[in-house]
């Protein structure tokens, strides 16, 4: 159940991410904002995507080893 309630922290960050990408992109268009503020900003948000992924990974392997050892402790193959 932990698990779960992670996923939805992290959709709500990547939620933001994406939402933050659109602003930016509005803001370069217009010409609010330099290309090398946005590209600084899109590595640093590429680098809490990242971050998701592994924690989610992480996640799936946590629940992956509590269903083995369930099955175990059951006696199912």
């Amino acid at each position: 159940m932990a698990s779960r309630g992670g996923r939805g922290r992290k959709n709500t960050e990547t939620r933001g991410v994406k939402k933050l990408m659109d602003e930016l992109t509005t803001k370069v268009l217009a010409g609010d904002l330099g290309t090398q503020e946005a590209h600084a900003v899109v590595a640093l948000q590429n680098i809490k995507l990242r971050a998701i992924e592994i924690e989610r990974k992480i996640d799936e392997a946590d629940v992956r080893g509590e269903f083995e050892e369930l099955k175990r402790e059951l006696g199912i193959s």
